[in-house]
């Protein structure tokens, strides 16, 4: 019902940042959590956690997609 990202500092392979989209409303993404037990898998590796620079839940108001660059010069 979603989709997780798992992104990785080239400067420091410890550093990562996750993040996913769920597409549903906020009661069903609570309602996945408790179902799936995010917060038992979360408390699992806690102690190799750091520091949290965010975390919360954020909503989609704007989406683009890049157009790929051209090789030629327009001439």
């Amino acid at each position: 019902m979603g989709s997780l990202h798992m992104l990785r500092a080239l400067a420091d392979e410890n550093e990562v940042v996750t993040f996913g989209f769920f597409d549903g409303t906020l009661e069903e993404l609570e309602r996945s959590q408790d179902e799936e037990g995010y917060q038992s898998r979360r408390d699992q590796i806690d102690s190799l956690v750091e520091s949290v620079l965010a975390n919360g839940v954020y909503e989609v108001v704007d989406s683009r997609v890049a157009e790929a660059a051209s090789s030629s010069s327009g001439g």
